[in-house]
């Protein structure tokens, strides 16, 4: 399931923990119809039937992760799994809102910078042959960048269009190949000293640990069990320094310092919440810190592309026009 069907589909697991009913016939009701994805909850509604266990069907269907699936263990042991389905539905409902966000400002300068070489190419293309029968037709002799732009228009407007064609269809089997885990592994690498990627990192860090603090979790092994949601290496590398600092000096707010692992401030808001028993409001409050941080980031930068696209078409589109246009000037004045 995507992110977004896993979300209602934890809601709607919490309705039906929450009214008491058999989960093998709750979710048969929300599998009623003929579409495909309705398939994958009808099996779990069978092997429901047939007396296995909710966590070993779902780790067997591989919807969710093994944190994951110990706080659905540890709901289903203390009777707390409306709780824990309503808290895991909102946890991917923030994880879709943000990538959604991610996705608007990555694509936003591709589609400004997809325009700007459509304009260039349908100009090259279509108007410049135009000009340049006028230039023979009043025999003007076209000369440097002007002549350069009618000999090679046609393989410069084809260039532009491979280009834009190749560069979507990257984007597009990126997109495709970020289900697989070795795609995944490449894009890591590639990006470990992303500051935005890092932030994400970051928000997913502190969201997951608030959730395990509140199903029973010590920090340790939130912390432990974080490690393995960062998936950036240097966070990654912060978050076991910290893990590990805390087991052998037994002080959080040391560990914190030393592994530098957040924001001055929110390592003094963190110490703060652990100490008067809030640390689930602490790391709540840092989650939202670093979602602030992260739109804060993205508009910086989308305010900066924006004119600088709007500046490189202007002035692209400028010069083309221009150099055709001068020679043309030149001749009205000579005949004048």
């Amino acid at each position: 399931m995507k992110q977004r069907e896993l979300a209602d589909f934890c809601r709607q697991l919490a309705r039906i923990a929450g009214a008491g009913m058999n989960f093998e016939e709750g979710i048969l009701l929300l599998s009623e119809g003929e579409k495909d994805r309705y398939i994958q909850r009808k099996r779990i509604a069978r092997k429901i039937g047939k007396g296995e266990p909710l966590v070993k069907v779902l780790e067997a269907e591989g919807l969710f992760e093994i944190e994951i699936l110990e706080m659905i263990e540890v709901g289903f042991q203390t009777g707390n799994l409306e709780m824990v389905f309503t808290e895991l539905a909102d946890y991917y409902e923030r994880e879709v809102t943000m990538r959604e966000n991610v996705k608007t400002a990555f694509y936003y300068p591709m589609i400004l910078g997809s325009m700007l070489l459509a304009i260039m190419s349908l100009l090259i293309i279509k108007v410049l042959p135009v000009f340049r029968q006028v230039f023979e037709s009043m025999g003007i002799v076209a000369t440097g960048f002007t002549k350069w732009l009618f000999d090679m228009g046609g393989i410069l407007g084809g260039l532009l269009i491979a280009f834009l064609a190749i560069a979507w269809l990257i984007i597009f089997c990126g997109n495709f190949c970020t289900h697989f885990k070795k795609t995944q592994k490449l894009w890591r690498y590639l990006t470990k000293s992303n500051k935005s990627l890092e932030l994400i990192d970051l928000i997913r860090l502190n969201r997951m640990m608030a959730l395990l603090i509140k199903n029973g979790s010590d920090l340790e092994s939130a912390l432990l069990k974080g490690e393995g949601l960062a998936r950036q290496s240097k966070l990654r590398k912060k978050v076991k320094y910290c893990r590990e600092e805390m087991i052998h000096s037994g002080d959080f707010k040391e560990a914190l310092n030393k592994s530098q692992l957040f924001h001055p401030f929110i390592r003094r808001s963190m110490v703060l919440a652990l100490k008067t028993g809030r640390l689930e409001e602490g790391l709540k409050e840092a989650a939202a810190y670093y979602e602030r941080s992260l739109e804060k980031l993205m508009v910086k930068r989308l305010s900066i592309i924006e004119p600088i696209s709007v500046g490189m078409i202007s002035v692209l589109i400028g010069g083309v026009l221009l150099s055709v246009m001068l020679p043309l000037m030149n001749l009205m004045n000579t005949l004048s």
